[in-house]
Protein backbone atom coordinates (compact mmCIF):
# COMPACT_ATOMS: atom_id res chain seq x y z
CA UNK A 1 0.00 0.00 0.00
CA UNK A 2 1.49 3.39 -1.33
CA UNK A 3 1.34 6.58 1.03
CA UNK A 4 1.60 9.54 -0.12
CA UNK A 5 4.29 12.57 1.72
CA UNK A 6 1.23 15.55 2.40
CA UNK A 7 1.43 18.27 4.43
CA UNK A 8 -1.66 20.08 6.55
CA UNK A 9 -2.28 23.67 7.29
CA UNK A 10 -4.02 24.35 10.66
CA UNK A 11 -5.74 27.69 10.41
CA UNK A 12 -5.97 29.81 13.83
CA UNK A 13 -10.12 29.12 13.56
CA UNK A 14 -8.65 25.72 14.37
CA UNK A 15 -9.91 23.93 10.96
CA UNK A 16 -7.21 21.79 9.15
CA UNK A 17 -6.30 20.42 5.75
CA UNK A 18 -4.21 17.40 4.66
CA UNK A 19 -1.96 18.25 1.72
CA UNK A 20 -0.10 15.93 -0.44
CA UNK A 21 2.98 15.06 -2.51
CA UNK A 22 0.18 14.22 -5.41
CA UNK A 23 -1.35 15.62 -8.58
CA UNK A 24 -4.32 17.98 -9.27
CA UNK A 25 -5.36 18.18 -12.95
CA UNK A 26 -6.60 21.45 -14.01
CA UNK A 27 -7.55 22.40 -17.52
CA UNK A 28 -7.01 25.71 -19.28
CA UNK A 29 -7.39 27.15 -22.56
CA UNK A 30 -4.73 25.89 -25.41
CA UNK A 31 -2.38 28.30 -26.50
CA UNK A 32 -2.55 29.85 -30.52
CA UNK A 33 -0.30 29.53 -32.92
CA UNK A 34 1.29 32.60 -32.20
CA UNK A 35 3.92 32.59 -28.90
CA UNK A 36 7.07 34.41 -29.63
CA UNK A 37 8.30 36.97 -26.45
CA UNK A 38 9.61 39.70 -27.87
CA UNK A 39 11.82 40.53 -24.66
CA UNK A 40 15.17 41.51 -25.38
CA UNK A 41 18.00 39.19 -24.49
CA UNK A 42 20.16 41.24 -22.81
CA UNK A 43 17.64 41.71 -20.55
CA UNK A 44 16.84 38.19 -19.60
CA UNK A 45 20.24 38.26 -17.08
CA UNK A 46 18.13 40.47 -14.91
CA UNK A 47 20.78 43.48 -16.21
CA UNK A 48 18.69 46.48 -14.57
CA UNK A 49 20.91 48.50 -15.88
CA UNK A 50 20.39 48.05 -19.27
CA UNK A 51 16.97 48.43 -18.99
CA UNK A 52 17.00 51.79 -17.38
CA UNK A 53 19.32 53.29 -20.28
CA UNK A 54 17.13 52.01 -22.72
CA UNK A 55 14.94 54.72 -21.28
CA UNK A 56 17.40 57.48 -20.23
CA UNK A 57 17.85 56.41 -16.42
CA UNK A 58 21.37 55.37 -14.93
CA UNK A 59 19.86 54.46 -11.77
CA UNK A 60 19.56 50.74 -10.49
CA UNK A 61 17.23 49.62 -8.31
CA UNK A 62 16.47 46.35 -6.14
CA UNK A 63 15.98 43.06 -8.78
CA UNK A 64 13.27 40.93 -6.92
CA UNK A 65 10.01 42.31 -5.42
CA UNK A 66 10.15 43.14 -1.81
CA UNK A 67 7.90 40.09 0.19
CA UNK A 68 6.62 38.90 -3.23
CA UNK A 69 4.31 42.09 -3.64
CA UNK A 70 3.41 43.34 -7.09
CA UNK A 71 1.73 46.39 -7.53
CA UNK A 72 -0.33 46.51 -10.92
CA UNK A 73 -2.38 48.87 -13.28
CA UNK A 74 -4.66 47.78 -15.74
CA UNK A 75 -4.13 49.86 -19.14
CA UNK A 76 -6.73 51.30 -20.84
CA UNK A 77 -5.83 48.83 -24.08
CA UNK A 78 -7.38 45.77 -21.97
CA UNK A 79 -10.70 44.76 -22.97
CA UNK A 80 -12.71 42.94 -20.57
CA UNK A 81 -11.97 39.42 -22.19
CA UNK A 82 -8.15 40.29 -21.82
CA UNK A 83 -8.65 41.78 -18.18
CA UNK A 84 -10.11 37.69 -17.22
CA UNK A 85 -7.17 36.40 -19.24
CA UNK A 86 -4.87 38.86 -16.70
CA UNK A 87 -6.87 37.48 -14.04
CA UNK A 88 -6.10 34.44 -14.70
CA UNK A 89 -2.51 34.40 -14.83
CA UNK A 90 -2.44 36.40 -11.89
CA UNK A 91 -4.39 33.49 -9.88
CA UNK A 92 -1.91 30.87 -11.38
CA UNK A 93 0.93 32.71 -9.32
CA UNK A 94 -1.57 33.14 -6.20
CA UNK A 95 -2.14 29.31 -6.17
CA UNK A 96 1.17 28.17 -6.32
CA UNK A 97 3.67 30.40 -4.95
CA UNK A 98 3.94 33.40 -2.21
CA UNK A 99 3.69 36.08 -4.88
CA UNK A 100 0.75 38.84 -4.70
CA UNK A 101 -0.61 41.06 -7.21
CA UNK A 102 -2.01 43.77 -5.65
CA UNK A 103 -4.00 47.00 -7.27
CA UNK A 104 -1.61 49.61 -8.10
CA UNK A 105 -2.12 52.49 -5.51
CA UNK A 106 -1.20 56.49 -5.56
CA UNK A 107 1.31 56.11 -3.22
CA UNK A 108 2.92 53.39 -4.90
CA UNK A 109 6.04 54.79 -6.97
CA UNK A 110 6.75 51.35 -8.43
CA UNK A 111 4.31 49.44 -9.99
CA UNK A 112 3.72 47.03 -13.53
CA UNK A 113 1.49 48.41 -16.39
CA UNK A 114 -0.47 45.67 -18.01
CA UNK A 115 -1.25 46.53 -21.15
CA UNK A 116 -1.87 45.17 -24.95
CA UNK A 117 0.16 46.12 -27.98
CA UNK A 118 -0.03 44.12 -31.03
CA UNK A 119 3.16 44.74 -32.08
CA UNK A 120 4.07 42.04 -30.09
CA UNK A 121 2.68 38.55 -28.64
CA UNK A 122 4.41 38.96 -25.38
CA UNK A 123 7.34 41.57 -23.78
CA UNK A 124 8.09 42.58 -20.29
CA UNK A 125 10.62 44.30 -18.04
CA UNK A 126 12.65 41.42 -16.04
CA UNK A 127 12.75 42.01 -12.51
CA UNK A 128 11.84 44.79 -10.34
CA UNK A 129 13.69 47.72 -12.42
CA UNK A 130 12.07 50.62 -10.13
CA UNK A 131 9.29 53.14 -11.41
CA UNK A 132 6.71 52.05 -14.10
CA UNK A 133 7.68 48.98 -16.02
CA UNK A 134 5.53 47.02 -18.45
CA UNK A 135 4.10 43.57 -19.41
CA UNK A 136 2.52 43.45 -22.70
CA UNK A 137 0.78 40.95 -24.94
CA UNK A 138 -0.83 41.27 -28.26
CA UNK A 139 -1.70 39.74 -31.94
CA UNK A 140 -2.64 36.30 -30.98
CA UNK A 141 -1.84 35.55 -28.10
CA UNK A 142 -3.70 37.82 -25.66
CA UNK A 143 -4.23 34.52 -23.22
CA UNK A 144 -3.58 33.32 -20.18
CA UNK A 145 -0.70 32.29 -20.76
CA UNK A 146 1.28 34.52 -22.49
CA UNK A 147 0.72 36.46 -19.50
CA UNK A 148 1.98 34.18 -17.15
CA UNK A 149 4.88 33.78 -19.30
CA UNK A 150 5.75 38.07 -19.14
CA UNK A 151 4.95 38.05 -15.57
CA UNK A 152 7.39 35.42 -14.79
CA UNK A 153 9.71 37.68 -16.41
CA UNK A 154 8.75 40.51 -14.38
CA UNK A 155 9.39 38.04 -11.33
CA UNK A 156 12.96 37.57 -12.98
CA UNK A 157 12.97 34.36 -14.69
CA UNK A 158 14.32 34.08 -17.71
CA UNK A 159 14.24 31.91 -20.85
CA UNK A 160 14.70 28.09 -20.15
CA UNK A 161 15.37 27.44 -23.83
CA UNK A 162 18.33 29.85 -23.66
CA UNK A 163 20.09 28.47 -20.44
CA UNK A 164 24.42 28.43 -20.78
CA UNK A 165 23.53 24.16 -20.58
CA UNK A 166 21.12 24.19 -23.20
CA UNK A 167 23.08 22.11 -26.05
CA UNK A 168 23.11 18.98 -23.78
CA UNK A 169 18.99 19.36 -24.27
CA UNK A 170 17.97 20.91 -27.03
CA UNK A 171 19.61 20.22 -31.04
CA UNK A 172 20.43 23.23 -33.14
CA UNK A 173 22.98 20.29 -35.05
CA UNK A 174 20.92 20.98 -38.32
CA UNK A 175 20.07 24.56 -37.99
CA UNK A 176 22.35 27.53 -39.70
CA UNK A 177 21.33 29.73 -36.21
CA UNK A 178 19.88 29.38 -32.81
CA UNK A 179 18.91 31.35 -30.31
CA UNK A 180 21.73 32.99 -28.09
CA UNK A 181 22.57 32.05 -24.80
CA UNK A 182 22.07 33.91 -21.73
CA UNK A 183 23.40 33.88 -18.05
CA UNK A 184 19.59 34.29 -16.08
CA UNK A 185 19.52 34.91 -12.06
CA UNK A 186 20.39 31.76 -9.62
CA UNK A 187 18.27 28.88 -10.11
CA UNK A 188 17.59 26.48 -7.45
CA UNK A 189 17.51 23.69 -9.71
CA UNK A 190 20.18 22.23 -12.49
CA UNK A 191 16.95 20.14 -13.43
CA UNK A 192 16.68 21.37 -17.77
CA UNK A 193 13.16 22.07 -17.68
CA UNK A 194 11.17 21.10 -20.92
CA UNK A 195 7.60 21.48 -19.77
CA UNK A 196 8.55 25.26 -18.20
CA UNK A 197 6.16 27.93 -19.20
CA UNK A 198 9.96 30.04 -19.66
CA UNK A 199 10.51 27.27 -22.36
CA UNK A 200 9.54 27.91 -26.19
CA UNK A 201 7.50 25.65 -28.12
CA UNK A 202 9.80 22.36 -29.65
CA UNK A 203 10.11 21.80 -33.30
CA UNK A 204 12.08 23.85 -35.43
CA UNK A 205 14.97 25.11 -35.87
CA UNK A 206 14.20 28.54 -33.57
CA UNK A 207 12.94 26.61 -30.93
CA UNK A 208 14.75 23.65 -31.29
CA UNK A 209 14.56 19.54 -30.66
CA UNK A 210 14.61 17.54 -27.32
CA UNK A 211 18.53 16.20 -27.60
CA UNK A 212 17.73 12.58 -28.88
CA UNK A 213 20.98 11.79 -26.82
CA UNK A 214 19.31 12.67 -23.08
CA UNK A 215 15.40 11.26 -24.75
CA UNK A 216 15.69 7.91 -26.62
CA UNK A 217 14.97 8.23 -30.48
CA UNK A 218 11.90 6.92 -30.73
CA UNK A 219 10.55 9.06 -27.64
CA UNK A 220 12.02 12.05 -29.13
CA UNK A 221 8.86 12.79 -32.03
CA UNK A 222 6.16 12.52 -28.57
CA UNK A 223 8.21 15.09 -26.41
CA UNK A 224 5.82 18.17 -26.36
CA UNK A 225 7.91 21.90 -25.00
CA UNK A 226 6.65 25.09 -22.93
CA UNK A 227 3.02 25.79 -23.38
CA UNK A 228 2.17 22.75 -25.02
CA UNK A 229 3.41 20.69 -22.31
CA UNK A 230 2.05 22.70 -19.45
CA UNK A 231 -1.01 24.57 -18.53
CA UNK A 232 0.38 27.03 -16.74
CA UNK A 233 3.28 27.22 -14.12
CA UNK A 234 5.45 24.20 -14.62
CA UNK A 235 6.66 22.33 -11.45
CA UNK A 236 9.94 23.78 -11.44
CA UNK A 237 8.68 27.18 -12.27
CA UNK A 238 7.22 27.39 -9.13
CA UNK A 239 9.80 26.05 -6.97
CA UNK A 240 12.10 28.70 -8.59
CA UNK A 241 9.80 31.57 -7.79
CA UNK A 242 9.29 30.06 -4.25
CA UNK A 243 12.93 29.71 -3.76
CA UNK A 244 14.01 33.41 -5.46
CA UNK A 245 10.80 34.93 -3.05
CA UNK A 246 11.63 32.43 0.65
CA UNK A 247 8.52 31.63 0.40
CA UNK A 248 7.54 30.43 3.53
CA UNK A 249 4.83 28.52 4.80
CA UNK A 250 3.06 25.31 3.14
CA UNK A 251 5.49 26.49 0.05
CA UNK A 252 8.93 26.34 2.14
CA UNK A 253 9.90 23.02 0.99
CA UNK A 254 12.87 23.28 -1.25
CA UNK A 255 14.89 20.39 -3.96
CA UNK A 256 18.40 21.20 -3.27
CA UNK A 257 21.26 19.64 -6.12
CA UNK A 258 22.83 16.91 -4.07
CA UNK A 259 26.30 18.47 -5.21
CA UNK A 260 25.60 22.01 -3.19
CA UNK A 261 24.26 20.29 -0.08
CA UNK A 262 25.27 21.75 3.47
CA UNK A 263 25.69 20.18 6.87
CA UNK A 264 22.37 22.36 7.73
CA UNK A 265 20.69 21.01 4.67
CA UNK A 266 21.14 17.17 6.25
CA UNK A 267 19.22 18.09 8.86
CA UNK A 268 16.47 19.39 6.95
CA UNK A 269 16.01 16.55 4.70
CA UNK A 270 12.65 14.62 6.15
CA UNK A 271 12.46 10.89 6.11
CA UNK A 272 8.82 10.33 7.87
CA UNK A 273 10.10 7.73 9.54
CA UNK A 274 10.90 5.15 6.71
CA UNK A 275 13.97 3.30 6.35
CA UNK A 276 15.74 0.48 4.35
CA UNK A 277 16.05 -3.07 5.19
CA UNK A 278 19.38 -2.38 6.36
CA UNK A 279 17.80 0.21 8.65
CA UNK A 280 19.63 3.58 6.44
CA UNK A 281 16.95 6.80 6.89
CA UNK A 282 15.70 6.86 2.93
CA UNK A 283 15.89 10.46 1.68
CA UNK A 284 13.40 11.47 -0.92
CA UNK A 285 15.38 12.86 -4.67
CA UNK A 286 13.95 13.57 -8.00
CA UNK A 287 16.13 13.38 -10.92
CA UNK A 288 15.42 13.55 -14.72
CA UNK A 289 15.18 10.57 -17.03
CA UNK A 290 13.88 10.44 -20.50
CA UNK A 291 13.00 13.97 -20.09
CA UNK A 292 10.77 13.19 -17.27
CA UNK A 293 11.67 14.45 -13.46
CA UNK A 294 10.86 11.38 -11.22
CA UNK A 295 11.77 11.05 -7.17
CA UNK A 296 13.09 8.02 -5.66
CA UNK A 297 15.56 7.68 -3.47
CA UNK A 298 18.27 9.29 -2.20
CA UNK A 299 21.98 7.42 -2.15
CA UNK A 300 24.48 10.34 -0.38
CA UNK A 301 27.79 8.22 -0.87
CA UNK A 302 27.27 7.92 -4.40
CA UNK A 303 25.06 11.63 -4.97
CA UNK A 304 22.58 9.24 -6.80
CA UNK A 305 19.03 8.79 -7.19
CA UNK A 306 17.86 5.24 -7.51
CA UNK A 307 14.00 5.49 -9.46
CA UNK A 308 11.98 3.61 -10.56
CA UNK A 309 10.79 3.89 -14.38
CA UNK A 310 7.94 1.75 -16.01
CA UNK A 311 8.78 -0.36 -13.32
CA UNK A 312 12.25 -0.80 -14.14
CA UNK A 313 15.48 0.87 -12.06
CA UNK A 314 17.52 2.95 -13.07
CA UNK A 315 20.28 4.73 -10.72
CA UNK A 316 21.31 8.74 -11.85
CA UNK A 317 24.08 10.18 -10.82
CA UNK A 318 23.55 13.83 -11.79
CA UNK A 319 21.69 16.21 -11.52
CA UNK A 320 20.02 14.73 -8.87
CA UNK A 321 17.98 17.12 -6.21
CA UNK A 322 16.81 16.13 -2.70
CA UNK A 323 13.95 17.17 -1.11
CA UNK A 324 14.48 19.24 2.27
CA UNK A 325 12.18 20.94 4.40
CA UNK A 326 13.81 23.97 6.32
CA UNK A 327 11.76 24.45 9.51
CA UNK A 328 10.92 20.33 10.21
CA UNK A 329 7.99 18.70 8.63
CA UNK A 330 6.35 21.07 11.71
CA UNK A 331 6.37 24.61 11.01
CA UNK A 332 6.42 27.61 13.17
CA UNK A 333 3.17 28.85 11.27
CA UNK A 334 1.25 25.36 12.05
CA UNK A 335 1.88 24.10 9.00
CA UNK A 336 2.59 20.08 8.91
CA UNK A 337 4.21 18.03 6.37
CA UNK A 338 2.84 14.43 6.90
CA UNK A 339 2.21 11.29 5.10
CA UNK A 340 -1.35 10.09 4.36
CA UNK A 341 -3.26 6.91 2.43
CA UNK A 342 -2.88 7.11 -1.20
CA UNK A 343 -6.51 6.47 -1.09
CA UNK A 344 -7.21 9.25 1.25
CA UNK A 345 -5.53 12.29 -0.48
CA UNK A 346 -8.13 15.32 -0.35
CA UNK A 347 -7.25 16.73 -4.03
CA UNK A 348 -7.24 20.21 -3.49
CA UNK A 349 -4.97 21.73 -5.63
CA UNK A 350 -4.13 24.98 -3.56
CA UNK A 351 -1.63 22.51 -1.32
CA UNK A 352 0.24 19.88 -3.46
CA UNK A 353 3.90 19.36 -3.53
CA UNK A 354 4.69 18.06 -6.69
CA UNK A 355 7.93 16.48 -8.47
CA UNK A 356 7.92 17.17 -11.89
CA UNK A 357 5.87 17.31 -15.22
CA UNK A 358 5.82 14.14 -17.92
CA UNK A 359 5.88 16.29 -21.40
CA UNK A 360 4.68 13.56 -23.54
CA UNK A 361 2.00 13.94 -26.00
CA UNK A 362 0.07 10.39 -25.00
CA UNK A 363 0.20 11.94 -21.13
CA UNK A 364 -0.50 15.73 -21.64
CA UNK A 365 -0.96 17.68 -18.23
CA UNK A 366 -0.03 14.69 -16.43
CA UNK A 367 2.76 15.28 -13.03
CA UNK A 368 4.81 13.17 -11.06
CA UNK A 369 4.92 12.77 -6.66
CA UNK A 370 6.64 11.00 -4.46
CA UNK A 371 4.54 7.46 -2.81
CA UNK A 372 6.25 5.70 -0.21
CA UNK A 373 5.92 1.81 0.32
CA UNK A 374 5.58 -1.25 2.96
CA UNK A 375 9.00 -2.59 2.85
CA UNK A 376 11.31 0.05 2.55
CA UNK A 377 10.37 1.48 -0.99
CA UNK A 378 10.23 4.77 -2.41
CA UNK A 379 8.83 5.44 -5.98
CA UNK A 380 7.17 8.39 -8.51
CA UNK A 381 3.61 7.93 -8.88
CA UNK A 382 1.61 9.35 -11.66
CA UNK A 383 -1.59 11.13 -12.53
CA UNK A 384 -3.25 13.18 -15.33
CA UNK A 385 -6.69 13.77 -16.83
CA UNK A 386 -7.05 9.95 -18.00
Amino acid sequence: MAHSARKMLRKPTKSAWLLAIFVQIVTFFQLGACYTCETPDDWLSGNIGIQLAARGQLEVFHQTWPNGVVRYKLHSSLTLDDTSEVLKAFDEFHKKTCIQFKPWQERDTDFVSIEVDDNVCGFANVCKIGGWQVAKFGKDCRNMKTMVHQLAHTLCLGHEHQRLDRDQFLNYSSCSSNPRKVESLKRPTSLYNYASQMHSKCGSCDRGMPNEGKIHSSSTKNVICGPDASPGLSVLDVDNINYLYNCQGCQRHRWVPAMSLSQEDFSKMPTFGYETRNKKPIFACRAQHQAEIVSGMYDHARQSCNISYYDKPYEIQGPVEVLTIPGGVVGDDCCVYKLVNKKNVLEQENFLIYVGNIISQQFWNWTSHVAYAHGGGLKSSRKGLA
